[in-house]
């Protein structure tokens, strides 16, 4: 008589669950953040794509293809968002002040700068996390910022103290005689600090000595949770408080080059004028940004005529250089930061930095027309040794590649002014050259 062998289910092998170290966590957000960025900044320009919708059953796959090879298919149309904008002659811009227009140039092309922001208009976020931390008791991320500052420069000050002690101490051990205790204090002795506010975090300063190493700067420990310092009593309700609206005080400022662009370009763009609260026909607007080159109306020169006439329009210049990289499909930004003025980013502040920094350097194709010109162009006259080797090396510690723009200016004899009347016929008169200029360094290009 045979035993049946047992079917009882053998108990699961348990396995101790790893955590996923830090670099892990770290590569996900990294990949979830990309995957977030893509989708919002998916399209280089305002104007979007409107593709017919695709047919569902066979039979009207089959009429499509007929259509489409008869060249009867619906063709797709464009969408424009028809962004307003408040043209200021005072700033030489156009304000942009609805947040539904200020997303759309953003998103779409990173046209305009905050005016109360580095770049993306993101004051009103900050604002509302400023006052939402304020309610609950956490810091904000300026404070951490200033805290981690004062970190820094105490760690500074304590390194300087360990070197300047490990010093004394060789130069004892070679000599023989022992330094006074007040000398490492006087060689390492902080520079006097400003007065510091009330609520600043000092920390609290301790000496190293010659065998200990200097401290090292190490990111902060999260801050706890501020509970409320008197608790709510049974039976009582705590009041929910509802954070009062912010009034949002920041607008997208757009350089000219770029307002033009968005309005004759890619006519996406109206552009309103304060003084009649009418918007500004396209010839309109084309004059005004012409005409924005006259530094005062009080002054002599240039005239109005002038602007209208001359090649030499340091607006016609400069939108020139904008949309010649424009059209090759560079994020334009200026580069006043670097020096420079324009920097050039492959697809925008958001992913990257910038990979080419610009400087517009005119050149007239008729000596005479420098010689009676009204305007002082920058960098049309000869470029001196000094000042390239210093924009140079500034951009090359920057991780930038220094980009010369030469702009050929027509000459007056040439081309006829009546090209000036129709900017699309700009590139008939104007070119754009470009030369690279790279730092030549021995020890890491000698292959």
């Amino acid at each position: 008589m045979s035993s049946e062998p047992s079917t009882a289910p053998n108990p699961a092998p348990t396995t101790a669950s790893t955590p996923r170290t830090r670099s892990a966590v770290g590569a996900a957000s990294a990949k979830r953040i990309k995957a977030h960025q893509n989708r919002i900044y998916a399209h280089p320009l305002p104007l979007l794509l409107n593709s017919p919708a695709a047919p569902s059953d066979t039979q009207s796959t089959t009429f499509a293809s007929l259509l489409s090879r008869l060249s009867l298919s619906p063709r797709p149309s464009l969408l424009n968002p028809l962004c307003v904008g408040v043209y200021e002659r005072a700033s030489r811009s156009v304000w942009v002040t609805n947040e539904r227009d200020v997303r759309v140039l953003w998103t779409r092309g990173f046209f305009g700068k905050g005016s109360l922001s580095r770049s993306e208009p993101t004051w009103l976020d900050r604002r509302r996390k400023l006052i939402a931390s304020a309610e609950s008791g956490q810091l904000t991320a300026e404070e951490i910022t200033a805290r981690r500052r004062v970190e820094r420069r105490q760690m500074k000050v304590e390194r300087a103290r360990a070197l300047a002690e490990a010093q004394q101490a060789a130069e004892a051990a070679l000599t023989g005689v022992t330094p006074p205790a007040s000398s490492a204090a006087m060689v390492a002795s902080p520079p006097p600090s400003p007065a510091r506010a009330p609520d600043e975090v000092v920390l609290n300063p301790t000496s190293s000595t010659p065998e200990t190493p200097p401290p090292k700067w190490e990111p902060l420990e999260p801050f706890p949770e501020i509970k409320p310092e008197t608790p709510a009593k049974e039976g009582e309700k705590l009041e929910k408080r509802v954070p009062a609206e912010v009034e949002n005080l920041e607008h997208l400022q757009l350089t000219l080059p770029e307002a033009l662009f968005l309005a004759w370009g890619m006519d996406c763009l109206k552009v309103l004028d304060p003084a009649t609260n009418t918007y500004l026909p396209a010839h309109a607007l084309w004059r005004e940004f012409l005409l924005s080159s006259i530094p005062h109306p009080s002054l002599p020169i240039p005239t109005q005529q002038d602007c209208l006439t001359r090649f030499d329009n340091p607006f016609l210049v400069s939108f020139v250089a904008y949309s010649h990289f424009r059209a090759l499909g560079w994020v334009v930004k200026s580069g006043i930061k670097f020096c420079v003025d324009l920097v050039l980013y492959k697809r925008g502040p958001v992913f990257h930095h910038a990979e080419f920094a610009v400087v517009v350097c005119p050149q007239y194709e008729d000596p005479a027309d420098k010689a009676n010109s009204p305007f002082r162009l920058d960098n049309a006259d000869r470029l001196s040794w000094q000042w390239l080797n210093t924009i140079n090396r500034v951009n090359s510690q920057a991780k930038k590649t220094l980009i010369l723009a030469y702009v050929t200016i027509p000459s007056s004899k040439r081309v006829s002014p009546d090209v000036l009347h129709d900017p699309r016929r700009l590139g008939e008169a104007y070119s754009v050259r470009e030369v690279t200029v790279r730092r030549f360094v021995p020890a890491r290009m000698r292959d």
